[in-house]
């Protein structure tokens, strides 16, 4: 392949994916409103379709483009008013959606993406759907529209007045006047005060009756407002004539004008590895900012004035433009979480359906945004989740209804920033994890013994244990807990932790703590025996000196008392495979927080808080557990970052010492 036919496959690629996310986070939408659906969402889902069956078609994927063409023709019908929404359409539709998202991603050389655009595509040249008989000539008929206008309609303005008369709205035409040096921001005007309240059907332009320089435009306008409310907000020169008065049918859907001026897109599509390029050469600009910082001191130091107030000034503004740089990338990498949620929601949903569960899923903080190689990679440990929670979760609905809920199961999917990390929690209605059943299993794999008295908080951790389950049926989707060892991998590789709250018989909650990006994060640098490490902020709850009497009160030498509470204190140079020593006098504890539980670990200095560029390790290290990666200080030197939950986790058995 040379290189404009890779340069096109990989543009190709970016819009199309970003068409079908638009499309996946409509879809949801359209599912949600169902007959309240808004006219110009179906009319965004059909152009989108149509968009991604020319796009391909211009580039030769002829694949996408002959599945696209047959999913634009089903929309068609339903903008037109011949298919009603119901769940079998949209469910073929999100499948679709989802084929299509293989096909761009994995090309005509994917096999098996190829095969299921193929049955998608059987499927929608056979769907039939729930048709509707077309009543438009008969409604059309009562309008009274003079032949002029009748001829100039397309066929789609033509469905849009038959509906808006066939739901009771009132129909004007209203004409209006414009001078033609300005008659664009006159009608553009015009046509968003009307939008605000009812629906610009068509805009047909005319001359001017009375034979002057304006140009005359003739508006078929449907809404609720009465002939005097739309006269004031039309204005005194405008005519306004009623071609059907208001009826008594349901309420009007407030509608964007569909012939508005639409502004050009504000985003542009950027190739994922240009910037992680990018933010590689901005963390190397950090690194030379702090030299000349560095610089500056030494030349302060011996005497050379002049040269060193020029520097601290260079110094200063480089430090500005290179901050104000690192948070526009940042910016640029992030995508709302909404077009995660309408995925993994979809197939959460068609999976309800094939076991016989009543469920409705919904989600809050769709606009929420994290990096985008966090979305991507964050989408495998949700769908989990989500199946987790429908297939053994949430009860059935005669047992639902049997102990006062409701038959139908709630999971809630939410996402929302606390500090530099967004929090996205799983939540369901269900009946909560059976901790009984939790310590008795766990006893009888002997990850506690008989006489152990663990906590809530320790019991629940055993669920990301490999293998753990409290189920004893076998289905095709694993019960809640088998697969958990494999969520808290993939979260722990996303620098993030994931814990679990439930109340039997209430329900259960899943939330993952995920730093905002990866690429620079704030952290903190630590001295322990001599070696320095960075250890990520996010990773952090407080970190303070220890008081001696605190200590000297312990229960045991490995835990501490910490604000009425007892946690387990462990030592940083046994975590890192330090040889112990006696430690100094006064050092620091850092508190953390892992899926497990809050930690303390005793470190002997905190030197600096500092904003970090990781990058991946080689050779040995490089699939070391509890190492993060690397980093390159000011100074030049480079360190190790510490992936600290990971080290928690597996020393969960040692001891601290505390001298």
């Amino acid at each position: 392949m040379d290189d404009d036919s890779d340069r096109s496959r990989r543009e190709f690629i970016a819009e199309g994916e970003e068409l079908l996310d638009s499309l996946g986070v409509d879809l949801v939408e359209l599912n949600a409103r169902g007959a309240r659906a808004r006219p110009e969402l179906i009319n965004k889902i059909f152009r989108d379709v149509h968009s991604l069956k020319g796009l391909a078609g211009m580039l030769g994927f002829e694949a996408v483009s002959s599945l696209a063409h047959l999913l634009e023709e089903t929309l068609d019908g339903l903008r037109m008013g011949r298919l009603i929404i119901d769940a079998s359409l949209i469910e073929m539709v999100g499948e679709a959606l989802d084929s299509l998202r293989g096909l761009v991603a994995g090309g005509e050389a994917d096999a098996d993406a190829v095969d299921a655009s193929r049955k998608i595509s059987a499927r929608i040249q056979s769907f039939s759907g729930n048709r509707v008989a077309s009543t438009m000539p008969l409604l059309l008929a009562s309008l009274g529209l003079d032949d002029q206008t009748r001829r100039s309609l397309t066929e789609y303005e033509e469905h849009r007045l038959a509906e808006n008369a066939g739901q009771g709205r009132a129909i004007y035409l209203v004409r209006v006047l414009f001078d033609f040096a300005d008659f664009e921001e006159g009608l553009r005007s015009l046509t968003r005060a009307l939008g605000e309240s009812g629906e610009v059907v068509s805009t047909l332009p005319g001359i001017d009756p009375d034979g002057g320089s304006g140009i005359a435009f003739r508006l078929l306008f449907a809404s609720e407002l009465g002939e005097e409310a739309l006269q004031a907000l039309a204005g005194a020169d405008a005519n306004v004539e009623v071609l059907r008065r208001q009826g008594s049918a349901s309420a009007s859907r407030s509608a964007v004008p569909e012939h508005a001026a639409q502004p050009l897109s504000p985003t542009v599509r950027v190739d994922v590895d240009t910037l992680d390029h990018m933010l590689n050469l901005v963390g190397e600009l950090i690194v030379a900012k702090g030299r000349m910082h560095d610089l500056s001191q030494q030349l302060k130091n011996h005497q050379d004035r002049r040269s060193s107030v020029d520097l601290t000034s260079l110094t200063r503004s480089i430090e500005r433009k290179l901050d104000e740089l690192h948070r526009s990338l940042v910016r640029v990498r992030m995508v709302a979480m909404g077009q995660l949620f309408s995925r993994v929601v979809r197939s959460s949903r068609k999976l309800a359906g094939d076991l016989g569960k009543e469920v409705e899923v919904t989600v809050e903080g769709e606009s929420t945004e994290l990096d985008k190689r966090l979305v991507e990679l964050l989408a495998d440990p949700l769908l989990h989740l989500l199946r987790n929670s429908i297939d053994h979760g949430i009860e059935p609905s005669a047992e639902r209804t049997a102990s006062g809920k409701p038959a139908t199961g709630r999971i809630t999917l939410r996402a929302f920033p606390q500090g530099n990390s967004v929090i996205v929690e799983v939540s369901d209605d269900g009946r909560g994890i059976d901790v009984d059943a939790v310590r008795s299993i766990a006893v009888s794999r002997g990850l506690f013994l008989p006489t152990d008295d663990p906590d809530e908080e320790r019991l629940l951790a055993v669920l990301f244990s490999p293998g753990f389950s409290t189920t004893t049926e076998v289905t095709d989707v694993s019960g809640r807990g088998v697969g958990l060892d494999v969520v808290k991998q993939n979260i722990e590789q996303l620098r993030g932790t994931i814990d679990v709250l439930t109340v039997r018989n209430q329900g259960t909650t899943f939330r993952i703590v995920l730093p905002i990006t990866l690429a620079t994060m704030p952290a903190l640098i630590v001295r322990e025996g001599g070696e320095r490490f960075a250890i990520p902020m996010a990773a952090t709850v407080e970190l303070f000196h220890p008081s001696a009497e605190g200590f000297a009160d312990s229960v045991r030498r490995s835990s501490f008392d910490f604000r009425g509470q007892t946690l387990p204190l462990l030592r940083l140079d046994d975590l890192v495979g330090q040889p112990q020593r006696v430690r100094a006098e006064r050092g620091f504890v850092l508190i953390t927080r892992s899926a497990d539980r809050s930690t303390g670990i005793l470190i002997d200095a905190v030197e600096s808080q500092q904003e970090i560029l990781i990058k991946s390790t080689g050779g040995r290290l490089k699939n070391v557990r509890g190492i993060a990666g690397a980093t390159e200080l000011r100074e030049g030197e480079v360190m190790l970052v510490l992936d600290l939950p990971a080290l928690v986790a597996d020393s969960s058995s040692r001891v601290a010492d505390v001298s």
